[in-house]
């Protein structure tokens, strides 16, 4: 909470000074809809499919259980950080490469790039296997950690 307001407070003159147009909010809207209007129904499967998995467990195995499996969703979420970071590089790299040198080398450019992504891959999955203990003690306390293997 206090980080949120040290954010408004810090960021509240430059909020200010902006012109705002609903004209440009609206056609941006329209623009995104035309682009994106085919993804809504996989999205929301998806959404919801998710979370009523989360509801089920709630429901079937009790409030407690819930808790421990969001505890652990929370945790491996770090993860999503690098791999949304890597949505928005390597398309950008990788047609860039396309451009410049062709089909070829973009094709040995995103071999490359899967192999050092499946070794992060493994280093993350290690790492939550050998520190899933320690990680879950630090962040909810002795009594989660006891379910470490769910994180696992």
């Amino acid at each position: 909470m206090f980080t949120f307001l040290l954010g408004i407070f810090f960021s509240s003159p430059i909020l200010l000074s902006l012109k705002y147009n609903l004209n440009n909010t609206y056609n941006t809207l329209k623009d995104n809809w035309i682009i994106a209007k085919w993804m809504l129904a996989s999205t929301l499967l998806q959404w919801f499919s998710g979370n009523l998995w989360i509801i089920n467990t709630g429901i079937i195995l009790g409030p407690f259980t819930l808790g421990v499996v969001r505890a652990c969703q929370t945790v491996i979420n770090i993860t999503n950080i690098f791999f949304q970071s890597l949505e928005n590089i390597i398309p950008a790299a990788t047609s860039k490469i396309f451009l410049e040198k062709g089909m070829d080398e973009m094709r040995i450019y995103l071999k490359k790039f899967a192999l050092k992504g499946f070794f992060l891959m493994f280093l993350f999955i290690f790492f939550f296997i050998f520190f899933s203990i320690s990680l879950l003690s630090f962040f909810y306390g002795s009594e989660i950690s006891n379910y470490h293997f769910i994180l696992i």
